[in-house]
């Protein structure tokens, strides 16, 4: 009886599961990356549309996550109502102090109307938040400025 040796490697099939499983894999995570950081019911475009409702301050929110994110510091954003200021400050062993500070980012015809008079967000290094959905009244309406507490996504929703 003459032996077959086995060649050392793998089959084209183990080669095609490992590559479909890899496919798959793939697809269930890139929508997550893919996935706007802001949004709004028209849209992600739309919040960033300057006559827009809450956009100043939506943008605001959105440049305090991305500062967290990209320093790995936890930042803290603080709206005084009554004085309408806000500070943006770092935290935690490498904070850096107030990042930034100044009126509160409305629009002209703007008020912030939160559930008290001095409010904040947090973001941490992950993106993830910490803090209340934001109301600002323009004219007639108001403008909800939500941000998502796992994601740190920030939506804005007219009523």
């Amino acid at each position: 009886m003459t032996g077959t040796r086995a060649r050392p490697g793998f089959t084209l099939l183990e080669v095609a599961v490992v590559l479909a499983i890899t496919v798959i894999g793939g697809l269930l995570v890139l929508p997550r990356w893919n996935r706007p950081l802001a949004t709004d019911a028209a849209g992600a475009d739309a919040l960033f549309d300057g006559d827009a409702p809450g956009t100043l301050l939506a943008r605001t929110l959105l440049l305090a996550r991305g500062h967290a994110i990209a320093t790995r510091q936890v930042v803290t954003v603080r709206f005084d109502v009554a004085n309408r200021t806000m500070r943006a400050d770092t935290s935690g062993a490498a904070g850096s102090g107030v990042w930034h500070e100044g009126p509160l980012p409305l629009a002209a015809g703007e008020s912030l109307e939160p559930g008290d008079l001095l409010t904040s967000v947090t973001f941490h290094p992950s993106g993830a938040a910490f803090g209340e959905s934001l109301r600002v009244r323009h004219g007639e309406g108001w403008v909800a400025v939500h941000i998502d507490a796992l994601s740190g996504d920030v939506s804005r929703h007219a009523y």
